[in-house]
């Protein structure tokens, strides 16, 4: 079962892919990196999904570019109600120029809450990009909100391989 509530004959495992200690995760943040405008300032997206690539993509970035550090943030899927409370969590601040991650986008739901999120907390979004798009909606869902969406990979191409 996928988080739209759908079935799917194949599942893509990304966060198994993504946090299984190989240098696979550099990888990604690294093809990710190459895809980020000059003036972004923060990345981040809904939970689980896109911590994993935040932290990497800022550790990476961080260590090579000191003149332009970027910082990360997370959206929770439910709103935290103690301590600081708020569906966002990491540093995501007023003004940050923001590119949003996604593990797997399918019909785009997650990444919409999360570009919600951002927008409400006085950012603004400047792309998506995601590993993997499942070809189901992601990316004209986004694009009708203006922004840009960019796949790494699409679930054609993978099942072509």
């Amino acid at each position: 079962m996928l988080a739209s509530g759908k079935t799917s004959k194949y599942f893509l495992d990304m966060k198994a892919v993504l946090t299984d200690g190989s240098d696979t995760i550099s990888k990604i943040a690294d093809l990710i990196l190459q895809r980020f405008p000059e003036d972004v300032s923060a990345v981040g997206g809904l939970a689980m999904g896109a911590i994993p690539i935040s932290a990497e993509i800022v550790s990476r970035n961080n260590k090579v570019s000191p003149d332009r550090l970027l910082h990360y943030f997370w959206v929770r899927p439910d709103e935290k109600t103690h301590g600081l409370g708020g569906l966002v969590s990491g540093t995501l601040l007023s003004g940050d120029r923001v590119v949003i991650v996604d593990d797997v986008t399918t019909e785009g739901n997650s990444v919409m809450k999360a570009i919600r999120a951002v927008v409400a907390s006085g950012a603004k979004v400047l792309k998506v990009i995601t590993v993997v798009d499942r070809e189901q909606g992601a990316a004209e869902k986004v694009r009708s909100e203006g922004l840009k969406f960019e796949p790494l990979f699409t679930s054609s191409e993978i099942l072509q391989a």
